[in-house]
């Protein structure tokens, strides 16, 4: 396969994740976020969406990211990850650091061992970053507009 192949594949397929998302977007939206620690412990983990709807977590994504953080951190990261998208094609997450923490370890930027709990921060995605995040963490990432 060629590289201009490969990236209008790339885009297609990010295309139609934030097409069904957009789609979703003003009902599942949170309104009450459940932690990660608490979510891990939920035999079936959910949040409530602006329209007052239980919206049900994939477990198997809330134990894969319970493995990529501490217990600690665990505790202070927020579920479902709201991921923005600007007019200009920029994808972008603010959040605080835990959360921060999952996404980069999600995509093998940052080890364990570095504990970054103490702000808030903003990550941007190249898209074949924010295609990397999708495919570990899909379950509990959503796409607003910013």
């Amino acid at each position: 396969m060629m590289v201009g192949q490969d990236n209008r594949d790339l885009e297609g397929r990010l295309e139609e994740v934030l097409r069904t998302s957009i789609e979703k977007y003003g009902k599942a939206l949170p309104l009450k976020k459940i932690s990660l620690k608490n979510a891990l412990e939920a035999k079936a983990p959910y949040y409530v969406s602006v329209s007052g709807e239980r919206i049900y977590l994939d477990k198997q994504a809330v134990e894969k990211a319970a493995g990529l953080v501490t217990s600690e951190e665990a505790e202070n990261i927020l579920l479902p990850l709201v991921i923005k998208f600007s007019k200009d094609g920029v994808y972008y997450f603010e959040g605080n650091d835990c959360e921060a923490s999952l996404l980069k370890r999600a995509l093998g930027e940052l080890n364990l061992l570095e504990n970054r709990c103490k702000g808030s921060t903003r990550i941007v995605f190249t898209q074949r970053r924010l295609l990397k995040i999708m495919r570990r963490l899909g379950g509990l990432i959503l796409f607003a507009p910013g």
